[in-house]
């Protein structure tokens, strides 16, 4: 994966939270199970750097089973979210279609499983991430895949 997206680290902003401000933090509990994005409630005032419409945001510390370790979630817009640590960006180079990285990261959720070191808090590299393998299929494909997987998610949903 380290060939399709640039990978950076999330910054600390414990200090300056607070329950409002202009741009909403993505934290630990901001990625849902199903790789979807939630609210995290917690937000700052000013960013050196903001995350932009379709980079893909990565758990990478779980407690427990570590369940959550290597979930993504797409960012929806620009310059409305911040990366808080222990979440990294994964900004696609335009080699993969979003969509479709986001299916296929989550679809192997085993691989980010197996790869996370610790005993009561499971973390994972910077290396694991970058050398997880991505098979690519042509763009025409991965557009109608990830559109696929991406409406299905929708429908569900809505259920």
């Amino acid at each position: 994966m380290g060939e399709l997206t640039s990978y950076r680290n999330g910054k600390g902003y414990e200090d300056n939270q607070s329950d409002v401000g202009k741009y909403e933090l993505i934290n630990l509990n901001s990625i849902s199970i199903e790789g979807g994005l939630k609210p995290s409630g917690k937000f700052i005032n000013s960013a050196s750097e903001t995350l932009n419409k379709n980079d893909l945001v990565m758990v990478l510390s779980d407690v427990g089973h570590g369940d959550l370790l290597g979930r993504v979630a797409i960012i929806p817009e620009d310059d409305r979210f911040v990366l808080n640590q222990r979440v990294a960006l994964l900004r696609n180079n335009d080699y993969a279609d979003c969509k479709y990285l986001f299916a296929y990261i989550n679809a192997n959720q085993h691989y980010f499983k197996l790869q996370g070191a610790g005993s009561s808090q499971l973390n994972i590299s910077r290396k694991a991430v970058e050398n997880f393998v991505v098979h690519l299929p042509l763009p025409k494909e991965q557009s109608a895949i990830g559109t696929f997987f991406s409406t299905l998610d929708q429908h569900i949903t809505l259920k």
